[in-house]
């Protein structure tokens, strides 16, 4: 029997600091998002499934909300309390349903 040992496995906390760069229109980023869904290879949908992301896009009423459902689709929810609440407010089985799995 043979088992792997991991020498080197760091944990870096990073912070993302979102600014509005210039005007934009937020259902043009939103349709753009979910049209990237279609021909995604499971980069975006690591964490949660198309349809998951897409219930968070229909709640994406300000650049603040959308800049939350980038930082949950990047795996921050797992540490993130107030993404967390963001999540199950808009998905409230979500982890529950993890815990099924």
């Amino acid at each position: 029997m043979s088992s792997t040992k991991v020498i080197w496995d760091p944990k870096v906390r990073i912070s993302t600091t979102w600014q509005k760069r210039s005007p934009y229109n937020l259902e043009a980023v939103t349709q753009k998002i979910k049209q990237l869904l279609l021909d995604d290879d499971d980069i975006i949908q690591q964490w949660l499934e198309k349809e998951e992301i897409e219930i968070l896009l229909n709640k994406a009423n300000s650049f603040e909300k959308m800049a939350k459902i980038i930082r949950i689709t990047c795996g921050e929810h797992e540490e993130n309390k107030d993404l967390q609440k963001f999540l199950t407010d808009a998905i409230p089985d979500f982890f529950k349903k993890r815990e099924e799995e």
